[in-house]
């Protein structure tokens, strides 16, 4: 069980140099600080990278539209496309991203959903990556992903 947080301020100080990163939260108002760092806009302490380069309509989803497995190096993320078979409706796709080390992504795209991606979720397990989802028409998809040095392969 997580300790009672007091109803106090703690103040938290960050300086360059002095190799602290983190700190416990033992009060309920928090005040961090920093030194001014040397940079010309945004935060010198904080480096945003985009891992998906996709827009979600801005709606609420009863489900995940994005999963990340718990080796942290597979990434899923559901997209919207027109369908083929019915150009007046939408079918849903998945990408799947494998990313081991910074620089090394691969990518793949399951296709073949009749309907429009509504939840997808890994499962948790280490050492075997599996992916499900499920389709705004209740179809269930399980694909197992292995990936090797030049490619990802999907079952």
């Amino acid at each position: 069980m997580l300790p009672k947080l007091s109803d106090t301020t703690q103040t938290i100080s960050f300086s360059e140099g002095d190799g602290v990163c983190s700190a416990e939260v033992y009060a309920t108002d928090v005040v961090i600080t920093t030194n001014a760092g040397s940079h010309n806009h945004g935060s010198s302490k904080v480096k945003l990278r985009n891992l998906v380069d996709y827009n979600w309509e801005p709606k609420f989803y009863h489900g995940q539209l994005l999963a990340i497995h718990i080796s942290g190096k597979y990434m899923a993320y559901s997209i919207k496309a027109i369908n083929p078979v019915n150009p007046s409706s939408w079918s849903g796709m998945v990408r799947v991203v494998y990313n081991p080390e910074p620089g090394t992504e691969r990518r793949a795209l399951i296709k073949g959903m009749k309907g429009v991606v509504q939840d997808l979720a890994f499962a948790h397990i280490q050492s075997q990556v599996v992916l499900a989802c499920i389709d705004e028409q209740g179809n269930f998809y399980v694909h197992e992903i292995e990936a090797n040095d030049t490619a990802i392969r999907l079952f």
